[in-house]
């Protein structure tokens, strides 16, 4: 009976652990700014939300909703999804408005990279990246793919055993070139990369890029197909961020404030 009720008590104060966790993740963490040094609280905050929720389902989803909740913001694909659905319905809807925190949502996920290569809770950190990588163009924006690109080939190449030896060198160059060069270490490293979760996050986000490219062509060849002269919209779509350098070099003429708009899509 006694152990029982000591397991039941501990039950309750690891439940009352995470629940302090994700309140202060929801609530009263600090917004990290451009420097490393200030994501130390999230971390730590992830850390003990991770390590309350072990194996328990329902915790994993309340804290990833959480992480969402962050980075959703009204323009986002899902919330203009949203309203678009509504409307043509003609019926009234409140879409929900999330923080819009694109930092704190970045380094949640690379956290998510960085840990699951530790022995403990590999299996749900595995899932809950995976969850990330597929809501971030939906609750963010298309400008998520590159950024958790950058997120992933970094945590790679940081945590590769088969690189090892070349590791720091490859983190030299790299961080002498552009983020286009690092990522595409990070390419060439997945070749030689098996059973690694960061290597299959970076997979899925290379296939996100792909699929939004070939569907940014599909918009720019409808429009050439039709006229000249305006910005590329087919029924209120526009191309991705992804895609706008592309666009603005191809398509003109375009007036400078047309120019901007295209570059601001979330």
């Amino acid at each position: 009976m006694t152990d029982i009720i000591t397991e039941q008590n501990n039950a309750e104060r690891q439940q009352q652990e995470f629940d302090d966790a994700l309140h202060q993740l929801m609530n009263s963490i600090s917004r990290p700014t451009e420097g490393r040094p200030e994501a130390t609280e999230l971390h730590e905050v992830l850390a003990r939300l991770t390590n309350t929720a072990e194996s328990n389902h329902s915790r994993w989803k309340s804290m990833l909703l959480a992480l969402i909740h962050k980075r959703y913001h009204l323009l986002s694909p899902e919330a203009k999804a949203a309203a678009a659905s509504a409307a043509e319905r003609e019926t009234e809807t409140t879409v929900a408005a999330g923080d819009g925190e694109r930092r704190l949502f970045y380094l949640g996920a690379r956290f998510f990279m960085d840990q699951v290569h530790a022995d403990t809770h590999r299996r749900e950190l595995a899932m809950a990246l995976q969850v990330l990588v597929k809501s971030a163009p939906l609750a963010g924006g298309s400008r998520d793919i590159c950024a958790l690109l950058v997120e992933a080939t970094e945590s790679l190449l940081k945590h590769s055993d088969e690189f090892v030896t070349k590791r720091k060198q490859m983190m030299d160059v790299a961080g002498k070139e552009s983020l286009s060069a690092l990522v595409g270490h990070g390419v060439r490293l997945l070749e030689a990369t098996s059973n690694n979760p960061t290597a299959s996050c970076l997979q899925s986000l290379l296939r996100l890029a792909a699929d939004t490219l070939d569907h940014d062509l599909e918009l720019v060849a409808a429009l050439k197909k039709g006229h000249h002269g305006s910005p590329p919209m087919i029924q209120d779509q526009f191309p991705s961020t992804l895609h706008a350098l592309y666009v603005l070099a191809t398509l003109q003429p375009w007036s400078s404030q047309e120019a901007s708009n295209a570059c601001q899509s979330p």
